[in-house]
This record gives structure tokens, C-alpha cells and sequence, in this order.
């Protein structure tokens, strides 16, 4: 799976019935969720409880009944594995939904038999604006849905509600009190979702809620991302997540935000994760330079020690296979979240780096590369990057001292599909010039240890005697 993936992003359950509602770009995204499931070898039924427009190049079933709909898909998903089901053909190339009550009989039937992974639901319709007031009678949720997707258009930011833009702009101006010449700001844009995050729960109560501002492309400073993401986050009714998708890219989701309450004692908006690279065979030192007496543990043990004091949202340790530290020393002190055997690490730096971020969590922002073997890094250090990421969302942040650029690294999720397509023993470092220049923030540190690492017994020697403190 893609680790950009809208499949991976939402983190979906292994079967169910996923439903968008809202405006900019839902048939886009259900698009690109169907074809991601369908690589993964899912089946998957697409429909709408209103109406949506054919898909193209898919078969399916068009029925209004609900007996010959259920015998259709059964004879058609094991050939095509992606169709779409519909109660009739409308004009302009549209079909007709189906009750929400189907959907969920349909599924439960179909799952139950082993013929169907997921129903992708349209449940309602924008007129293709990027914003939209809701009717009485909107959006139409099946109740069984496991993850609904309010969905509305980066292009709504900054838009005036009279500009023809806007479906059912009266509704619009209802909800948010405003006259029809005001601008849509952040504020109203988050107002939005929080009336569509209501409409769901009311809908749909039992299920997640992962809300997606599409079209992110149009939104070139990640301060507005931020903006967005801290009003999300301080809302009254919020989604368990918020995306930020390019839904016709082929690594779609740009920036990731857990709002969940388990998440809002962390420092920052995004989650970062740090990947501990310990797979190295320690050829220059001669013996297992991890291992090592350093303080009262080993060096990899200081190296996680100063790892757990930092605002991780998890950390992940990357060791040979099979890799265990000699009797008696305390290699694995404070908390790795996940041990990853690196099967390939003779193939060279870049296997671990991509065995790492394949085991990152799918609501993580950005991965903190930590070489296990610069155990003179505290806990703060690595805090102040976590901080100025935080701050900025640049794509590649590093620590300096007195104008020298060290370690570790902290790459945003939008560098991850270049770090995927290294090879051999190349490290992050070697993507910096495929980085615009804007997106590269050194941070100035007292702490000297960025630059030390330990290869050779003079390394040890010498090293072991200091303590680095920033």
C-alpha cells in the first residue's frame, strides 16, 4: 500500500461501507480510493443514495429491484471486482440511487458471502462547487457507514457566497450568518464542517468521521494548512481526522491531522514518528558497535533514551533480523513502539530507510530519520525540530551547530515517495536537491552531538569519554 494513499490515510476498517458527503471533489476521491482498493485486490461496489454520474469504464447494475441488484453483483464482482450499482438511468448521463436501506442489506449479503470488501457511498450532491449549504432533507447517510468523508474544495477559501460558485448559497449564508457579499474565511470554512460533522453523526452515529479538504494543490502555504487544521482542532464538533488531498495525484494526501482526544496532550499539530536505523553491520568498528558500554547502558540504549524523552508519536526501531543485545545490558530502555527486521540491510542504508517509513503510523506528518549510533543527542534537540516543524511544515528540517549541518533528519510526508525510490546505500540526504529550497530549514543548536557518530574504536574511544549536552 502507498504510504500517501488515501486507503492507508484513513486508516480503513479491513471491510464496511465508507460515505461522502459534501462538496469539491467527492466523485474524485471516491475514484481514487475505488482504484487504491482495487489494487490491494478489494471488491468494491460504488453507488449513491441521490445521484451521481456513470462512472466511466465500469460496469454495473441498474435495477430497481432490490433482488435482481443482489443477484446482479453477485454474478458481476468476482469478473470486474469494482462496479457500481444504481436503480435507474436519469438524463444527462446520471444515475438514479438507491435507498440507503439497500446498501446495508446489499453489503451484509455480499460480505457475508465473501463477494464484497467495501460499498464507496456518494451521498449527496454539490453541482460540482467546491462548497455547499445543506436542504432538509441532506445528506442521505447510510446508518450502517463505518467511515463517513465531509468533503469540501480548497478553491471555497477566500471565495464571495454571490459568485455562482456556491451551491445553495442561501443555505450557506443561513448557517454562517453572513451577507452575500462576505469572503468565506477560515473561520467559515471550519463553521462548515462542523455543520456537516453534526449532519453525520446525526446520520451515521455509530461511525468515524474523517473529514477532507480537497484540492490542496491551491493552497501553496502550509501556514493556511495550519491555520485551518488549529481552528479543526479547537472546534466543538470535529472529525477523528483531517486531510488535505490532491485526489487526481497519484500520492494524494499532502498533510494528515489526528484531532482524536487521546492525541491533545502533544506539543504541535502533527504527529511525528522517529525511525531508529540500528540494521548496519558495524564493519569499520569490527564488533557490534550498538552494543557497546556507554554510561550505564550501551550507545543504542542512550540513543533511545534520548529518543523516548522527545514528543514522538511513536518510535521505530529498524534492527537486523533476529537482532538481540548481549546478556545483561539494557539496550532497549524507555518506549519503541515497533521493532522492524530489516531483511535487506547488506542491500545498503536506503532498505532501511524505506522498511522504517513502511511501518509508520498512517497519521504521521512527517518521520524523524535517528541513526542509532549518535547517542549524544538529548531529548530536547530533538524537540526543537518537532517544534520548528511544527511551525513551519517545511518539508525537510535538520538541526545546524556553529554553521555545520548534522543529524538526524525530519522529513515531511510530501518527501516520503522520493525516499521510497532510493536505492543502494544512499541516505535522505541525498534528495535535498529534488527539494525546493524554501521548503529546507536548518535549526541552530548548542548541541554538538549532531555531528558525532560512532564507526571506528578510535570513535569509541574518543567519544565515550564526553557528554554532550545542548
Amino acid at each position: 500500500m502507498k504510504l500517501l494513499s488515501m486507503a492507508r490515510a484513513l486508516d480503513l476498517p479491513p471491510r464496511g461501507i465508507i460515505s461522502f458527503y459534501g462538496a469539491g471533489g467527492k466523485t474524485s476521491l471516491m475514484d481514487a480510493l475505488g482504484g487504491e482498493l482495487l489494487s490491494l485486490g478489494f471488491r468494491v461496489v460504488v453507488t449513491t443514495t441521490t445521484k451521481m454520474f456513470e462512472p466511466r469504464g465500469m460496469k454495473g447494475v441498474i435495477t430497481g429491484s432490490f433482488d435482481a441488484a443482489l443477484q446482479g453483483l453477485a454474478e458481476l464482482l468476482p469478473v470486474e471486482r469494482r462496479v457500481y450499482l444504481a436503480r435507474g438511468l436519469l438524463p444527462g448521463s446520471k444515475l438514479q440511487g438507491v435507498p440507503p436501506g439497500w446498501v446495508e442489506r446489499l453489503f451484509l449479503t455480499l460480505s457475508d458471502r465473501g463477494a464484497c470488501d467495501y460499498f464507496l457511498v456518494e451521498a449527496d450532491g454539490a453541482a460540482g462547487m467546491p462548497v455547499k449549504g445543506y436542504a432538509a432533507y441532506e445528506p442521505v447517510l447510510p446508518e450502517a457507514s463505518g467511515v463517513i468523508i465531509p468533503v469540501l474544495g480548497a478553491d471555497a477559501l477566500g471565495l464571495k457566497l454571490a459568485t455562482g460558485k456556491v451551491h445553495r448559497p442561501q443555505k450557506l449564508k443561513d448557517l454562517l450568518g453572513l451577507d452575500p457579499g462576505s469572503i468565506l474565511s477560515e473561520e467559515s470554512i471550519i463553521a462548515v464542517l462542523e455543520q456537516m460533522v453534526r449532519l453525520g453523526e446525526k446520520q451515521a452515529p455509530f461511525a468515524r468521521i474523517a473529514a477532507v479538504i480537497n484540492k490542496a494543490d491551491l493552497m501553496p502555504e502550509a501556514k493556511t494548512v495550519l491555520k485551518l487544521a488549529g481552528l479543526m482542532k479547537q472546534a466543538a464538533k470535529k472529525p477523528s481526522c483531517l486531510l488535505f488531498t490532491v485526489a487526481r495525484q497519484e500520492n494524494p494526501v499532502r498533510f494528515v491531522f489526528s484531532l482524536a482526544a487521546e492525541e491533545g496532550e502533544r506539543k504541535g499539530l502533527t504527529l511525528v514518528s522517529c525511525i531508529v536505523l540500528a540494521a548496519g553491520g558495524s564493519s569499520r568498528m569490527g564488533v557490534d558497535k550498538l552494543s557497546l558500554p556507554l554510561k550505564q547502558s550501551t550507545v543504542l540504549g542512550e540513543t533511545l533514551r534520548h529518543v523516548a524523552e522527545a514528543g514522538f508519536k511513536e518510535i521505530i526501531l529498524v534492527a537486523q533480523p533476529g537482532y538481540a543485545p548481549p546478556a545483561g545490558l539494557p539496550v532497549l530502555p524507555g518506549r519503541v513502539d515497533k521493532i522492524v527486521e530489516n531483511s535487506r540491510w547488506r542491500t545498503g542504508l536506503s532498505s532501511s530507510l524505506k522498511a522504517g517509513l513502511a511501518a509508520v503510523s498512517p497519521l504521521s506528518q512527517g518521520a524523524l530519520f535517528m541513526l542509532a549510533d549518535q547517542p549524544f543527542i538529548p531529548g530536547k534537540v530533538l524537540d526543537a525540530l518537532i517544534a520548528s516543524y511544527n511551525l513551519h511544515l517545511n518539508q525537510v528540517t535538520y538541526p545546524v551547530w556553529r554553521g555545520r549541518e548534522g543529524n538526524p533528519v525530519l522529513f515531511d510526508r510530501r518527501t516520503w515517495p522520493l525516499l521510497m525510490a532510493l536505492e543502494g546505500d544512499r541516505g535522505g540526504r541525498s534528495i535535498l536537491d529534488r527539494v525546493p529550497a524554501a521548503e529546507i530549514l536548518g535549526v541552530e543548536t548548542a548541541c554538538p552531538g549532531i555531528l558525532q557518530d560512532i564507526d571506528t574504536p578510535a570513535d569509541y574511544k574518543k567519544l565515550a569519554r564526553r557528554d554532550y549536552q545542548a
